[in-house]
């Protein structure tokens, strides 16, 4: 009986991209839109928080003004408008008259 003489085998793999660059032009373009898109948003969320802080700021600024015309000029008034009236009234309120006549 004769033996077999020894048998060997190896294997070597080579990817050849025949398609690749069709398969990957529609996945390039799609992230490059997904890109596009993402920096659209990104605008649109910065230019609304800077109106939205504008706003807010003017707001503050015309609260702040208001609160200035009162405590310098309508509520000094107020209070001479209310001495004044209380004055002429309560004089003639104590000798019996009524509100109406002064």
């Amino acid at each position: 009986m004769g033996t077999m003489s020894p048998m060997y085998q190896f294997r070597v793999d080579i990817p050849i991209r025949i398609f690749g660059e069709k398969r990957q032009r529609p996945a390039l373009a799609e992230q490059v839109d997904r890109l596009a898109e993402a920096r659209r948003n990104y605008e649109v969320a910065d230019q609304s928080l800077q109106y939205r802080v504008r706003e807010a700021w003017i707001s503050a600024e015309s609260a702040l003004r208001l609160a200035k015309l009162y405590r310098s000029t309508i509520l000094p008034q107020s209070s001479l408008t209310i001495e004044s009236a209380l004055t002429v009234r309560i004089p003639n309120w104590r000798r019996g008259s009524d509100f109406g006549s002064c």
